[in-house]
Formats: C-alpha cells, sequence, structure tokens
C-alpha cells in the first residue's frame, strides 16, 4: 500500500526541498506534533521528531519536553525522537558561554523517554542523515519490519496532572491538590524539599522524588 512521507511546514526550507526532491512520496503539511510522519492512507503509524541538541537541553530545562512528548502520544502509535548534532561540540559550547552542561538532567531525560514514554531514539549528525534516517524508518513500518509495543495510555487526556502521577508514591488526589494550590507543575518545580513537605501526605522522600522527577537532578 502507498504512504506518505509528511513533512511540517515549519522545518527549515532547505529541508523541505532536500525531503521532497530526493523522496516521491514527501508531503509538506503543518503537523499538530512531530516534524516527519508516516501516514497509510487516513491513519497515521509513526511520527518522528527532531530535535537539535541545544533546543533538546533547552526543552529539559524548560520543563517543555513533558508538553511535547504528551501531544506525540496522542497523535502517534510509535514514536520516534532523531537527536541532530555532537554532544562533544555542544559541551565546548556551553563552555565558551560559561554555562553549566547539567549531564545528569540530561541522560535521566533520555532514560526516561525511552523506559517510561516507550519512545525510540536515534542519533543523527546532520538535517540530511535525519531525514534519510526518518523515511528509512518510516518504509520499515510500512513494510511491517519495524514494531513497537505501545504501553501509555493517558489517564486524563491533556491535564497537567497526568505527568505528576507518574512519579512513584504521588496519588491522583494528591497531584490534583497540589496543583489546585499551586496552579501549575511550574509553580510545583520552583518549591524547594522543605516547601514541598509542608503539604500533608509529602514525607521527605516524597518530597525529594518530586523535585528529582521535576528538574531531572
Amino acid at each position: 500500500m502507498s504512504w506518505i512521507f509528511e513533512v511540517d511546514t515549519r522545518e527549515p526550507e532547505e529541508a523541505i526541498c532536500f525531503a521532497v526532491e530526493k523522496y516521491d512520496n514527501a508531503t509538506p503539511i503543518k503537523l499538530h506534533a512531530g516534524d516527519y510522519a508516516c501516514k497509510q492512507g487516513k491513519k497515521y503509524i509513526l511520527g518522528v521528531e527532531r530535535k537539535e541538541l541545544g533546543d533538546f537541553v533547552n526543552a529539559i530545562h524548560t520543563k517543555r519536553i513533558f508538553s511535547q512528548i504528551e501531544k506525540l502520544h496522542e497523535m502517534y502509535p510509535v514514536v520516534i525522537i532523531i537527536l541532530e548534532g555532537s554532544l562533544t561540540e555542544l559541551r565546548m559550547k556551553f563552555a565558551r558561554i560559561h554555562l553549566k552542561f547539567n549531564e545528569g538532567a540530561f541522560w535521566e531525560t533520555i532514560a526516561s523517554i525511552i523506559v517510561r514514554d516507550n519512545f525510540h531514539i536515534f542519533w543523527s549528525s546532520s538535517r540530511s542523515e535525519t531525514i534519510n534516517m526518518a523515511h528509512s524508518l518510516s518504509q520499515k513500518m510500512v513494510d511491517g519490519k519495524y514494531k513497537s509495543v505501545r504501553k501509555w495510555k493517558p489517564k486524563y487526556k491533556n491535564k497537567p496532572y497526568n505527568l505528576l502521577t507518574e512519579i512513584p508514591g504521588l496519588s491522583d488526589a494528591l497531584a490534583k491538590r497540589l496543583l489546585k494550590k499551586y496552579g501549575s507543575i511550574h509553580a510545583i518545580s520552583a518549591l524547594t524539599v522543605n516547601e514541598l513537605q509542608s503539604n500533608k501526605g509529602i514525607g521527605p522522600a516524597s518530597a525529594k522524588r518530586i523535585k528529582k522527577y521535576l528538574h531531572g537532578k
């Protein structure tokens, strides 16, 4: 069966032109989530999120990565993340501008995305390599040679406490209570361990666990 390789129109023009010129089934379209997608008939069977390493690190720092993950989960049955760039060069860039690169948060987030969210992560060195990889993976999906068991099911669609309830030991009721009191996950992440412990149902271990999860430390 024929399939379409969709390329998000928000990708750089040179990337769109490369994909369209190389692949007959490449079609520019504004995607709700992801940068590339494999569509067979009316059904999406694979979504690919391209992340330059610098943008990925920034998404971890701002917690934007969590909302992006939720959108990808909702739209595609299988999700691939392709990290683009050199980790060595990124470390050197941070050193040049005197910023600390949080290795712990970086690797813990990657581990969490793989284990908890059931995403697959690949690495590439350039935009063209990313596109070629995304197209090849899409073809394998269409051929039935690449499969991934889907475990994730949203408990509360589009609700921020869905993220909080992923924290071991944090119940739905406690997550709702925290959000009602502080207003947002961002506000909760800014609390100190002592401030978290001031809430009923949160002890020292739970407070540290919440901080670790929200900050990746």
